[in-house]
């Protein structure tokens, strides 16, 4: 792929103030960005955040990144964001919304170069297109389509991705101010070495980066080559060919030793079904949805094509060949000196390029998802931009018109942003929009039966739930759901036939093995309840939970091996709860391993130094194990800061008097006792204990 010198750019440079204004424009980008998503800071984890991250424990520590970093398969490095946000703030959700909007930022710096670049290497008058770059930059940065990305953290894939791939561009076609000729690609080692370094992490992040050899041929068509597209054609045929043979050796490598196409979300839809779905998707959803901004969803539901033939389809297929026609004419026009043509051209390639990898022949769990199109509407801002400055040139409009225009046009995309910021706000908000506006997805239903839930509001809960079951009775998550909520009721024999049901109906359901173990262990059926959780561990080996309650259900039964080894299972992933180091000391005691039951009481009050009962259990032990001085260490800080909890002035009252010989600090001690706890059991021992003290003396 050549790069030659541009014959004329004088025409570009000949004006010093486009320069000037690039500093100008960043700043004016990164305003408009802040205040648009400023209102996503507090937004809550949703949906797929909830196992890509917070039951995700690869993210939880520095010392987990070998655990994941050369899995290329599971998008590392989006997880490794996920780790550094995680030693920043761990789940406290500010931290994640920062590094999405920086994202977001970033790929409109990108934007914003990207088409300059592509300004810089036009020939001829370029003055009509001058307001270009920074029109694509700020309608994809305030575009309502973009709030899925940005603010629903674990589409921060798609963000990352883009970045990486428009950077890719950048580094291979940006001009070097110390070279004094443009040089062939080959002939940069540097560069090539750079674009492979961000195309990697462009595929680590996401694998739609598979397309990105298609991009850079189009942006070298477009906007360097003055060449017909056949004569391009075989002057790049070695080119395309080792694109194409590395696309193929990455698709087979993933299909076979990557676990599949799509191993990670396979849909029951065939592969025929699925593109006859995306033919309507693409035109109709997206292409829609990339014009007029209305109607954004996070998840909808989308009828199967049926036998592809339906009126939805057709009219899918006619905007599409509508598309591919305007691209075939915007390619033949580029020869004969029609620069508008090249942006449009440029921009339907882009737009069916990038979304090809998830809308063709694999099919995904979800038929359409608007984080999709992010990258996708890198293409479409640069063509509404090309058409604002084309109808500039034809118009001519005043400069309060056009100012006056483009900035009510910019207010309104700004607007529908922030008003789409605040559906995200809780579950409770958006899966009530998704139920609003797709009222025949079940899983909309049930997802908001879970947002109630979790909010307490379990009458709301249970409306929703059963009317996911009145839909479809056989619906595992609604059932699993309904259970849940009758067991917080305390209506525990009434939630687990629901979770034997589910079982049935999926033996490989992990929390339904789960909630079956919940609801056996709290009717006392222990034995029972630990197979349940055994069970759930198998099916999901990184059931955080499972391993947490088998391990206090072990020391219940008397298991104190079996429960260290299940609390130390849990923190391998939960390395900073205190209860399960606490859980984990009481079961070193009972195998009467003091030193590492002591120890792992001090952890758990170092993790959570509000915690009593590692303190109060660890100052027993030491006095009944004679270690006297570390009893009275433990107690007497406790008494500092809790000085109103009865039991540490009893212990130290009987330290002091049996131990210490000092009768005096042991009767201000179990007095102090009897204030507080004036009825307790041992009220008259102790006060026959101060009464020979007073004899004593």
């Amino acid at each position: 792929m050549g790069l030659r010198r541009v014959a004329d750019r004088r025409t570009f440079h000949a004006d010093e103030k486009v320069a000037m204004k690039i500093k100008p424009a960043y700043s004016v980008l990164t305003l408009l960005v802040g205040l648009v998503y400023l209102n996503t800071l507090q937004v809550t984890f949703h949906f797929d955040d909830i196992p890509s991250i917070l039951e995700k424990p690869w993210i939880r520590g520095l010392d987990k990144i070998p655990n994941f970093i050369f899995s290329i398969w599971q998008r590392p490095l989006v997880i490794l964001t996920f780790n550094l946000n995680y030693a920043i703030s761990q789940f406290e959700v500010w931290s994640y919304h920062i590094f999405n909007i920086l994202f977001h930022l970033c790929v409109v710096f990108l934007i914003y170069r990207l088409a300059y670049l592509a300004l810089e290497k036009m020939e001829g008058d370029t003055q009509a297109y001058r307001a270009l770059p920074f029109l694509s930059a700020v309608l994809f940065a305030l575009h309502p389509l973009n709030t899925q990305t940005v603010v629903y953290i674990s589409s921060r894939s798609s963000a990352l991705a883009t970045l990486f791939y428009l950077a890719t561009i950048l580094v291979l076609f940006a001009p070097s101010q110390n070279d004094a000729l443009e040089l062939p690609i080959w002939k940069r080692p540097g560069r090539i070495i750079a674009a492979g370094v961000l195309f990697s992490c462009a595929f680590l992040s996401k694998q739609i980066a598979l397309t990105l050899p298609a991009a850079l041929f189009i942006f070298d068509y477009y906007f360097i080559s003055r060449q017909s597209f056949g004569d391009w054609l075989r002057q790049r045929k070695l080119w395309l060919g080792g694109a194409v043979g590395l696309l193929g050796a990455g698709i087979t490598y993933k299909a076979i030793w990557g676990g599949g196409w799509v191993s990670a979300t396979k849909n029951t839809t065939s592969s025929l079904e699925y593109f006859l779905t995306q033919l309507s998707v693409i035109p109709l959803e997206y292409v829609r949805k990339m014009i007029l901004p209305f109607n954004l969803v996070l998840d909808t539901y989308y009828p199967p094509p049926g036998n592809g033939w339906n009126l939805r389809t057709l009219l899918g297929i006619a905007v599409l060949t509508a598309l591919l026609g305007g691209l075939i004419v915007a390619t033949r026009k580029i020869l004969r000196g029609g620069n508008f043509y090249r942006w449009v051209g440029f921009s339907i390639a882009w737009v069916l390029i990038t979304l090809s990898p998830t809308s063709s022949f694999i099919p995904l769990l979800d038929v359409m998802a608007e984080h999709r199109t992010y990258l996708p509407m890198v293409g479409y801002c640069i063509f509404a931009s090309a058409l604002l400055c084309r109808l500039k040139e034809y118009l001519q409009p005043s400069p309060i018109v056009l100012a006056s225009t483009l900035c009510l046009v910019l207010l309104f995309f700004s607007t529908l942003t922030i008003e789409r910021n605040r559906v995200w706000k809780n579950q409770i908000t958006l899966w009530t929009d998704v139920k609003e506006k797709s009222p025949l997805l079940l899983r909309a239903f049930n997802n908001l039966g879970t947002a109630y839930d979790n909010a307490g509001l379990y009458d709301q809960a249970v409306e929703e739930l059963q009317t996911v079951l009145q839909m479809n009775p056989d619906y595992v998550q609604a059932l699993s759901n309904l259970g849940n909520i009758y067991g917080k009721r305390g209506e525990i024999h009434r939630s687990i036939p629901y979770f034997k049901k589910v079982l049935k109906l999926d033996p490989h359901y992990a929390p339904g093995y789960y909630n079956l173990g919940k609801a056996l262990q709290l009717t006392g059926r222990g034995e029972e309840a630990a197979k349940q959780y055994q069970n759930a561990i198998r099916e999901n080996p990184y059931f955080e939970e499972a391993y947490f309650n088998l391990g206090f259900l072990a020391l219940q039964l008397g298991q104190p091996e079996r429960a260290i080894q299940n609390l130390n299972k849990f923190i391998e992933m939960q390395p900073n709860n205190a209860k399960a180091y606490f859980g984990l000391g009481n079961a070193y005691i009972l195998k009467n391993d003091i030193e590492n039951g002591l120890s792992a009481y001090k952890k758990s009050s170092e993790l959570d130094p509000d915690y009593l009962s590692p303190n109060i259990n660890a100052g027993s032990i030491q006095i009944q194990k004679g270690k006297i001085d570390d009893a009275l260490e433990t107690f007497q800080n406790l008494a500092k800061r809790y000085p109103r909890i009865a039991g540490v002035h009893k212990n130290l009252g009987v330290i002091y008097y049996q131990h210490k010989n000092d009768p005096a600090k042991a009767a201000h001690h179990l007095a102090e006792y009897l204030k507080l706890e004036p009825n307790a059991e041992d009220a008259e021992l102790v006060r026959n204990t101060l009464k020979e003290i007073e004899n004593k003396n």
